[in-house]
């Protein structure tokens, strides 16, 4: 399997683990510090940041659908990853 294959197949295993809200799950597959860049502002972090179910409820979401998730640059240690979804409540709407 190349690294691109490997990043999306890992990748693919977070979002599953997410969505069921398996923290233990996603920590198994990082490997800590990582660096969260967002709005701005860039955070090196040493645990993963939310809990799955309580960011769901806070943003009013339920779960994914649509998922898709594409490798744009991979070597042996890193990849740059963007992931997009839409956010379903439980209503489905």
């Amino acid at each position: 399997m190349d690294n691109e294959a490997k990043v999306l197949a890992t990748y693919g295993q977070y979002i599953e683990y997410f969505l069921v809200n398996d923290v233990d799950g996603i920590n198994s597959l990082v490997d800590y510090p990582i660096i969260y860049i967002s709005d701005g502002h860039c955070v090196s972090l040493d645990a993963y940041p939310v809990i799955p179910d309580d960011m769901r409820k806070e943003k009013g979401w339920d779960t994914a659908i649509e998922v898709s998730t594409t490798v744009h640059g991979v070597n042996k240690t890193k990849a740059h990853v963007i992931t997009t979804a839409t956010q379903i409540r439980k209503d489905k709407v």
